[in-house]
């Protein structure tokens, strides 16, 4: 597939539910991003025809909460409304096992205001999530079964500190708002 059609694509996706995220910053997500397209390799991505979000993450973020079920960001702009920014710490490369065809290899993330946020959308919104335990990470890539496993434990951001002054609202049409963190 050639790029043009590839990001022609990906602008029409549409995802089963919105979700709130926050980017890292530059030039740390190019680094990983970078990293990643060097240290996994093509042979070991998992790529679905069904839902071209698989694969290579070339957005880094960490996701506050997905499932979303609101098309609009105004709930969640006034749930984080005086909200401040948000403490990030990066941990080492993990590997999330998924029982179906892949695993998912990620950076770990220590947040105690990740975790409350989630908490705080979580009794408020109405969402659809099966993941009864937050686990705030940053996902590198897909990879098939058995192949991230010589990531892990990794820790090359592990430590790595950074502050948040807005979150992103995602929409299940692809859209993207910022949320400002004062």
């Amino acid at each position: 597939m050639k790029f043009r059609d590839w990001l022609l694509e990906m602008q029409n996706t549409q995802y089963d539910y919105s979700s709130i995220h926050v980017n890292l910053p530059e030039p740390l997500a190019g680094k990983i991003v970078k990293w990643g397209r060097q240290k996994v390799s093509d042979d070991d991505i998992f790529v679905s025809q069904q839902d071209p979000s698989f694969g290579r993450e070339d957005e880094m973020h960490v996701t506050m909460l997905y499932g979303l079920h609101s098309q609009s960001p105004d709930q969640a702009k006034e749930i984080l409304k005086g909200e401040k920014s948000i403490k990030v710490k990066l941990g080492k490369v993990k590997i999330f096992t998924n029982p179906q065809k892949f695993d998912v290899v990620v950076i770990d993330v220590e947040s105690d205001d990740l975790c409350r946020l989630n908490k705080k959308l979580r009794d408020v919104v109405e969402f659809t999530n099966s993941y009864k335990k937050y686990q705030p990470h940053a996902t590198i890539a897909y990879v098939k079964k058995g192949k991230g496993w010589k990531h892990n434990e990794l820790d090359k951001w592990a430590g790595q500190e950074f502050t948040c002054t807005q979150a992103v609202f995602s929409s299940k049409n692809g859209t993207k708002e910022p949320i400002s963190l004062k």
